[in-house]
């Protein structure tokens, strides 16, 4: 799985390997939440694009999780 923040979105790449329930949750450093993302049943799309035109210039953890995977990690977003 990999992301990218190109184009004032955010690309979330290889969750179609994943059935059930995802959530993807963007939160600013200081813990406020930005997304809170749910999609359920078996993910057929490859790329899950969230919107970012409307999120500030700055540092944001992104959180993924399934019913048997978890994957954080710390990124910029440069609107």
């Amino acid at each position: 799985m990999w992301h990218s923040a190109l184009q004032n979105e955010l690309n979330i790449n290889g969750l179609s390997k994943y059935n059930g329930s995802i959530a993807i949750m963007l939160h600013s450093i200081d813990g406020k939440r930005i997304i809170d993302e749910k999609i359920s049943g078996n993910n057929n799309s490859n790329t899950i694009k969230l919107p970012t035109i409307d999120i500030t210039a700055g540092v944001y953890i992104l959180i993924i999780e399934s019913d048997t995977y978890s994957y954080t990690t710390k990124f910029c977003i440069e609107n």
